[in-house]
């Protein structure tokens, strides 16, 4: 175990740590696969669905699109009843892949062993283990995986599939630690394992739970820059599963040194692991798979090459049904080389298809190519060189030459050769069988062996290589050849590989001698060999980790290999990338190995591997360093030289940012400081505004169809509005809609994701990120402030962004209002929209964007969240207090609803109340018991709750806020402090919850604020809150519906659309509200008022509301026709034909 990882074991076992957390997927359990959704693949495989890949992916996306935003998972169920919906399949039919996606799962998840020891570590420590996993699978499923896997013993399951709440966005851990909070366990006692950067460690962090990092192990190996060739997958290809397996065996252990630069770790072993077994393993399946295809009956492996491949075809049968039959041929070349005696001038043929080693001596040619073995013939041939002139220590190079010599000395060959060949002849007879189809395996490179059976032999056959040169091209189809290869390379790959035949050649032969004749005794055939012979450890070694790998990878994949296809160009690639240009620990592991080959061929052995080091690795590279260092001083004292007066330090910190890349940069940055403190006239702020503005050249014409333009942030805080604009689009005839996207932040491929439709960013200074520069002062001009007066509505909201940001600098808010009516001006002018949709009015840009709609006589609708969760709400008058629902309240009130309308309302209420769904999510923690044990028993419980006075029309306060919104207070705090003192007085409990976003933006007033009586709360559940109280007050905040859902008396202080609708408390002067407080406190939410409301849900889902499209238990509000047609015509009807509801206009 590495030393981190063994910190990681003695953290999760310190007496610092209660409960350790352990994530499942890539942490526990692992898949052999690159990505999750590559088992797809093999589910798809078993079922027949060739496409099930893809369906099951878009499935998935698509059910996770329609999940309600409050819910964190889908679960299982949920993706099939996606994917029964989308394609059309019946419910047996869905049957079958589920439980087969299950059975994948199950086979393919194997245990991560260093984890499983840590697991079990922290329960010998009597360590409350928890198991916390991000996942739809079914609890009941994954715990049968994990027993399987030996994980068994823990004490809790958290699944967000099943809680609803995930890691990904932190819920997940508030509820761990709510429950552990409770059993007297602090988060800091909390230690999660995972492997996700954000979700497993950020966000636990963020929570004050300790964590530790495990990477996964795919993650780990697409770290090694050298192997990234093995992720340059083609779909069509099952690599995914050869990477995941190697990445499994090698990372395991998350810590396991293995340098990044490297492509092998410093071990040998991992040669074979990483390259050669699953290269080794693609072509025999290849082959296997082939040689049935071609109903080969007999297939042959030729040692000393054939030896592995034979191993791993044997390995690999267990999966094929009628696999040819299999044998050893020994067919070297020394074997070959006889039969050239059969052919006209053979023995000069000879030298150029099997050419001597040129430092081959006389006697080593007279033994090897002569075939001379007779003492007495010896000293014949030696004296005929003798006679031209060449002892027998004379090398060949010096008589390659000298044919009136070859001409002499030929006949010595012939018979010598013919003698074998007729040994030769008796050893095939008994081996290989002309009525058989044969095949025949080779390593490579010409096709030489498959050749030579037809052509000498008369043995029609196919011929299997592992690799191929372009040469083998020369004899594909000639003289009825049937040449095949798994890999062809160019020339110019063993030019630069060097060493890539002998390598290979060294890996998948027998460490045998090599045969050069065979000879027919009493008990069959004698072997004649090599007479030298070198065992290398290391090669076994490797030959072992290969012949391992296949065995437990195909023992792995046994049931689905014979319908997987794999690709050996990536293995093949980075094993050339590696022989052209190796790591010098990488080549070290090889360089001292010796390629043993037939002495007839090569006199050198030993010395192939020595000289592709020196030549790769230590050749000129001491030279190399210094003409570096000597081009760097060269440089640097020619800058001295030019540059006289200038500082010497500046001129070599001038060189080494140009040598980083860093230049450009610098300069760049050092430019804005100087324009910063020099430029006073002309405000760089008031530039890059400027500049900003002028981007707007770039924007598109929408000419051929008319536009409708939504402005808003959705991307930012998507809740299923993203999905129910795209639907929109979709059904908008000869309507374009366009995206006026205010989520800077966010970057174009997630908005590409989330919006299907065009889209338009833009700049930053109006973005809704409330990304500003904090603190920056802004020179504005007398046409600013000029334009600012004469337009009213800039005033009011550059005085609502100075309020909201105290942290924008001065003249920095009339400058972003005063741009923003130019950009909104000039792009609508361009646009011309026959309408713009506002996702909420009431924030300062939407504001201006407003008012400029106004003046140009574009009509503006108003979009934002639903009154009821699951809903959405569009609409022409206004938002809250200024929609139609508020302002004609009493017409409202009147529409027509029947039995069956107040029965689905009823359904509705009920099932957001049973559920606690809420526009927003809502935390999870104990502050409700932490609370409660603040209040002052036997006394009435009054909860008020803030609106964000920024975005509900409060602020600035105007006379339009008192007839629309609000008709006493001018902020939540004010209304805050006045209700805290009626509670003094009157002797109850008070709790104020400011909004969140006011919450955030003055957190130290709220912090420091001691008022008697007043309890501020921020981080707690809106439906405990309601709850616990006798009475909620609001003044704008929609919390008004959530009490009344919840059947609590509720005081409405402002107007919004519940506004005289007879199921709230009222009270818009100051004198009324102490007398209505005690009212309420009183009566209570009455029959009266419960009806009331369920009339007036009843009458919003039906009239007002749009269904989200969002998945729910069941579906409510006006259909997304409905909508589609209200924007276009302004109309919205009723079931299409009973009732009509227009829109009314102020």
């Amino acid at each position: 175990m590495h030393y981190r990882t063994k910190a990681i074991l003695d953290k999760a076992i310190s007496d610092e740590i209660k409960v350790v957390s352990f994530d499942i997927f890539d942490t526990l359990l692992v898949r052999p696969v690159i990505s999750p959704t590559d088992l797809f693949k093999i589910v798809g495989l078993r079922t027949g669905f060739d496409s099930f890949k893809e369906m099951r992916i878009i499935a998935e996306q698509s059910a996770r699109k329609k999940k309600p935003f409050y819910e964190d998972d889908i679960t299982f169920e949920d993706i099939y009843e996606e994917f029964s919906n989308l394609f059309g399949i019946d419910e047996e039919a869905i049957s079958v892949l589920k439980e087969t996606e299950l059975e994948v799962e199950r086979e393919y998840l194997r245990p991560r062993k260093t984890l499983r020891e840590i697991f079990y570590a922290a329960k010998e420590h009597n360590k409350e283990i928890i198991i916390t996993s991000d996942m739809y699978l079914p609890r009941e499923f994954l715990e049968s995986v994990l027993e399987k896997n030996g994980y068994i013993g823990y004490d809790r399951f958290y699944l967000s599939s099943e809680e609803k709440l995930s890691k990904g966005t932190g819920r997940l851990f508030s509820k761990i630690i709510a429950d552990y909070e409770a059993k007297g366990i602090a988060p800091h006692e909390i230690l999660h394992i995972g492997d996700n950067q954000r979700a497993d460690i950020a966000n636990a962090r963020k929570y004050k739970i300790q964590a530790c990092h495990v990477p996964s192990t795919i993650s780990i190996l697409r770290s090694k820059k050298r192997l990234y060739q093995l992720f340059q997958i083609h779909t069509s290809m099952d690599n995914s599963f050869l990477v995941g397996y190697i990445a499994n065996t090698l990372f395991d252990d998350p810590f396991h040194p293995f340098d990044i630069n490297s492509c092998f770790g410093e071990d040998v072993k991992n040669i074979g692991i990483i390259l050669l077994a699953p290269l080794l393993l693609a072509f025999t399946k290849w082959m296997l798979e082939d040689a049935i295809k071609e109903e080969i009956e007999k297939l042959s492996f030729v040692y000393r090459d054939g030896y592995i491949p034979l191993k791993i075809y044997n390995i690999l049968s267990k999966c094929y049904n009628n696999i040819p039959e299999t044998n050893v041929i020994y067919l070297t070349r020394a074997m070959r080389y006889n039969y050239f005696a059969n052919e006209q001038n053979g023995f000069y043929k000879v030298f150029k298809d099997l050419p001597p080693d040129r430092e081959m001596t006389v006697e080593q040619f007279v033994k090897t190519r002569l075939l001379v073995e007779e003492q007495s013939e010896m000293k014949e041939v030696l004296s005929i060189f003798e006679k031209y002139g060449f002892s027998g220590n004379s090398k060949f190079e010096e008589f390659e030459q000298n044919f009136e010599l070859f001409r002499e000395i030929e006949p010595y060959f012939i018979k010598n050769a013919k003698n074998r060949i007729s040994d030769l002849d008796q050893y095939w007879k008994s081996i290989l069988n002309p009525e058989e189809k044969l095949g025949v395996f080779d390593v490579g490179y010409r096709g030489s062996v498959s050749r030579f059976l037809k052509d000498q032999l008369g043995l029609k056959n196919v011929g299997y290589h592992l690799f191929a040169s372009p040469v083998l091209n020369a004899y594909v189809g000639k003289r009825d050849y049937t040449l095949k290869t798994f890999i062809q390379y160019g020339i110019s790959t063993i030019q630069e590989a060097i060493i890539l035949h002998h390598f290979i050649e060294d890996v998948i032969s027998s460490q045998e001698g090599s045969v050069i004749h065979i000879r027919p005794n009493k008990e069959g055939f004698e072997f004649i060999r090599q007479e030298t012979q070198h065992y290398n450890e290391r090669i076994a070694e490797l030959q072992d980790v290969i012949i391992r790998f296949s065995e437990e990878f195909t023992d792995m994949f046994k049931a689905d290999m014979a319908k997987l296809v794999f690709d050996g160009f990536p293995y093949f690639n980075t094993l050339v990338d590696f022989l052209r240009n190796p790591y010098h620990k990488d080549a070290k592991l090889i360089y001292n190995w010796s390629f043993e080959d037939s002495n007839f061929i090569s006199t050198d052995n030993n010395s192939v591997y020595v000289k592709w080091y020196n030549q790769k690795l230590t050749k000129n590279n001491h030279q190399i360093r210094n003409n570096i260092k000597q081009r760097y001083y060269s440089r640097l004292q020619e800058h001295f030289a030019a540059n006289p007066g200038k500082s010497k330090i500046r001129i070599m910190i001038y060189l080494l940012l140009l040598k980083m890349g860093l230049l450009p940069i610098t300069k760049k940055i050092v430019a804005s400081f100087r324009g910063l403190i020099a430029n006073k006239k002309n405000d760089p702020t008031i530039k890059e505004l400027e500049r900003r503005l002028s981007e707007l050249q770039d924007i598109q014409h929408y000419q051929d169809r008319e536009l409708i333009l939504v402005a808003g942030h959705m991307v930012l805080f998507d809740k299923g509005t993203c999905e129910y604009l795209n639907q929109i689009s979709r059904k908008l005839k000869n309507v374009k809609m366009l995206l006026l996207c205010e989520a800077t932040r966010v970057d174009e491929s997630t908005t590409k994701k989330l919006i299907n439709f065009d889209f338009i960013k833009v700049p930053k200074f109006l973005g809704k990120d409330d990304d500003y520069p904090k603190n920056i002062n802004v020179k504005i001009g007398k046409e600013i402030i000029n334009r600012i007066k004469e337009k009213k509505y800039l005033a009011l909201a550059a005085d609502n962004l100075k309020t909201r940001h105290p942290d924008m600098g001065k003249g920095y808010a009339e400058a972003v209002v005063y741009y923003a009516d130019q950009y909104f001006r000039q792009l609508l002018s361009k646009l011309n929209p026959k309408k713009v949709v506002l996702w909420n009015k009431f924030h300062a840009i939407h504001l201006v964007l407003y008012n400029v709609c106004k003046e140009m006589g574009i009509k503006t609708v108003f979009m934002e969240f639903g009154l009821l969760p699951g809903t959405i709400v569009v609409e022409e008058m206004g938002q809250m207090g200024e929609s139609f629902p508020a302002v004609k309240y009493q017409q409202f009130m009147n529409l027509d609803v029947n039995d069956q309308d107040l029965a689905m309302a009823e359904r509705v209420i009920k099932m957001i109340r049973d559920k606690k769904l809420n526009r927003n999510i809502q935390p999870i923690n104990n502050m409700k018991e932490k609370l409660l044990s603040q209040l002052i028993k036997d006394r009435a419980i009054i909860f008020y709750a803030g609106q964000n006075d920024f975005e509900s029309g409060m602020y600035p306060y105007t006379e339009e806020t008192k007839k629309y919104h609000s008709p006493i207070f001018k902020t939540s705090d004010e209304a805050a402090l006045y209700l805290s003192a009626l509670a003094k007085k009157n002797k109850w409990n008070f709790i104020y919850k400011p909004h969140p976003l006011i919450y955030r933006l003055r957190k130290s007033y709220y912090e420091k604020l001691k008022v008697e009586n007043m309890i501020v709360v921020s981080d707690i559940d809106i439906n405990d809150l309601v709850d616990m109280a006798d009475l909620t007050i609001t003044i704008l905040s929609q919390t008004g519906y959530v009490s009344l859902i919840r059947n609590r008396p509720t005081l409405m202080l402002g107007y919004t659309q519940l506004r005289g609708k007879g199921c709230t408390y009222e009270a818009f002067t100051l004198e009324e509200i102490e007398q209505t407080i005690k009212s309420a406190l009183q009566n209570g939410f009455t029959e009266s008022q419960q009806y009331a409301f369920k009339k007036h849900v009843a009458q919003l889902l039906k009239y007002y509301l749009y269904d989200d499209l969002v998945k729910k238990d069941f579906q409510y509000g006006m259909p997304l026709e409905e909508c589609v047609k209200f924007l276009l015509t302004g109309e919205r009807t009723v079931d299409c034909s009973r009732s009509r509801f227009l829109a009314v206009t102020r």
